[in-house]
Order: structure tokens, then sequence, then C-alpha cells
């Protein structure tokens, strides 16, 4: 009598479509009931499963599928090739299970290794936003080239090499770019990284001349008009 029972499942976003479901096992246990083992390979908040006795629905309910742990296989990684010093790297992580489904974004399940251009081991941070992706993010402070290695649940997704120019690449545009990114990070210099963002515009700093000590505290100070000398000096310590 076992094979005359059957399961649809059905996706709540996507109710006309079956979802395929392997059958493990499924056995009489007696006095009339059955045992069945399913697995189900897409993931769905709320999964519509309907029992059938021959073609007769006899149960219908709902049942939440969790994604199964992330695979380093089904997920995916993406970066820019290179980036400038001084500057955020970011990597974007979409962990998939087996049946790549989207999985659970963990920071537990990531193991990151990156060496290279005076990186510490926690200057590596993993961010989960909302939604599936996360991001892996660095900020190097010497320029040359960064090793980077990512495993997902102990398997190897990710080994490559990113390019660190150095603070002479740097444009006006560059320069501003990155002061006003600082202003973002640390609160206390916001108004002072806007302001200076459009005296770098305006006074066509670029990286060389960062390099070639333009960005001293006193300079700072009195020819980009920045009043506070504790906040001209927390800016030129950046390149010391």
């Amino acid at each position: 009598l076992a094979d005359s029972i059957s399961m649809t499942f059905k996706d709540a976003k996507d109710a006309e479509s079956a979802v395929q479901a392997q059958v493990v096992s499924k056995e009489e246990v007696g006095e009339g009931k059955y045992k069945f083992q399913f697995v189900i390979v897409k993931a769905s908040p709320a999964m519509l499963v309907t029992v059938f006795s021959h073609t007769t629905p006899i149960h219908v309910t709902t049942i939440r599928v969790n994604p199964s742990k992330a695979q380093a296989k089904n997920s995916e990684a993406d970066s820019l090739a290179e980036v400038k010093v001084h500057f955020p790297f970011r990597l974007s992580l979409l962990l998939r299970d087996e049946f790549r489904n989207l999985a659970l974004a963990s920071e537990a399940a990531i193991a990151i290794t990156a060496e290279g251009c005076n990186l510490a081991k926690s200057d590596c941070r993993v961010v989960i936003e909302e939604g599936p992706t996360l991001y892996v993010v660095f900020t190097p402070r010497w320029s040359g080239e960064v090793a980077l290695t990512l495993a997902v649940n102990g398997e190897l997704l990710v080994e490559r090499k990113i390019t660190v120019q150095p603070l002479e690449s740097w444009t006006k545009d560059n320069c501003s770019e990155w002061v006003r990114a600082l202003g973002w990070v640390d609160s206390a210099l916001r108004d002072v990284a806007t302001q200076l963002a459009a005296e770098f515009l305006s006074q066509n700093v670029t990286g060389a001349k960062i390099q070639g000590g333009l960005l001293d505290t006193g300079a700072l100070h009195f020819a980009f008009k920045i009043e506070e000398l504790e906040n001209a000096k927390r800016l030129a310590d950046v390149f010391k």
C-alpha cells in the first residue's frame, strides 16, 4: 500500500510549479501508518506539501525548508583584480548549498587569509548586509600584492592575487573620493573631510604630491584651512 501514497511539493512563491523531491525511503510501520523520507531540493519559507492516496488528496500542510550547508563548488565570489592603496577592497560572496539554494549568510562559514601590504589578520572583515550577499573587506596600507584565500566550510573557493596600486597613482579625483570616504568611516572628521575633498579638487592634489609630503600637519592646517590641529594631525598620520 505504501506505493499508493505520493506527495507533491510546491513553493509558496511559485505555487504553479512542482518542486523536485528525492525519495529516500518509504515503509509501512503498522496500523495503517506509513513513514516517508524525502530530500527537498528547493529551500522555501513556506513549502506547500500535499499527500495523496492514489489520486485523492488526503492531507495538506505547510513546512519551512531551510537551505543546507554552503558548499564552495556552488558558491560565487566576485571582486576587482586591483585596488588603490588606502582604499577599501571588497569581495562579494553568494553562498549556495548542494542544490544551489541560497545558503544562510553566516560569518562562521567563512575562513579568510590575506597576506601582504602590511595587512594584519584583524584587518580582514566579513560584512553581512540585508539579503544573501556577504562582503569581505580590507584596506591595504602599503602598495604591492595581497595573496587572498577564502574557504567556505573548509572548502577552497577563492585563491587569487590582488594588485595594490601605489599612492603615486592617485588622481585628484581619487584623492577627493578617498578623503570624503574617510569622513564616513570616522564621524569626527566628517565635516572636515567634506571641506578637504573640495579643496583637493580645487588645488589639484594628487597622490604624487601627497607622497612628496604635501599633507603634513602644517600644510593641512594652513594651506588647506583645517583649523583644529588635532584633526589635521589625524589626517596627516594616515600617510606616515
